[in-house]
């Protein structure tokens, strides 16, 4: 089990193999969109912490307190 891991930990093709085309039209069957760019879960959480930020930051901050009179 440990070599079978340690050998699926290693695939990285480098280039395009013909197998590619046979696993893009599988997911495509299976409902997922191929082509699109793939997100980060680093990306996600960037993303959800700006917006908890920005949410915190409306909150906090008074309507027209920039102003002065």
């Amino acid at each position: 089990m440990a070599r079978f891991l340690s050998a699926a930990a290693g695939y990285n093709p480098a280039g395009y193999e013909p197998k590619d085309a046979a696993r893009e039209s599988w997911l495509d069957t299976r409902g997922r969109v191929v082509g699109l760019p793939q997100v980060s879960w680093e990306t996600v959480v960037n993303v959800g912490f700006f917006l908890l930020v920005v949410v915190v930051w409306l909150a906090l901050v008074p309507p027209g307190g920039g102003r002065r009179r």
